[in-house]
């Protein structure tokens, strides 16, 4: 808009470069959706394979104690389990 002089009344300087605001960057990143279709040779049992979160250190602990939570993903049955973890 300001090389076309199309933003009215704003006095823009094109001749020096704005600061790089690392939050923005990290705000406009985008992950690439998940495939509805699963390509390859897929499990035939259940818990063959298992997908592990582990997130942590949280600033506010549960009513346990617990500022770390393990979730486990089975990848046939989709199958999902929450642990605590002190």
């Amino acid at each position: 808009m300001a090389k076309e002089n199309l933003a009215v009344g704003m006095p823009i300087d094109l001749s020096t470069l704005l600061p790089i605001c690392q939050s923005c960057i990290l705000g406009k990143q985008t992950k690439r959706a998940v495939p509805k279709m699963r390509q390859g040779s897929g499990v035939t049992k259940l818990l063959e394979v298992i997908y592990a979160n582990l997130m942590g250190q949280e600033d506010i602990a549960s009513a346990g104690g617990a500022k770390y939570i393990l979730n486990l993903v089975d990848d046939l049955s989709s199958m999902t389990w929450t642990y605590l973890i002190k």
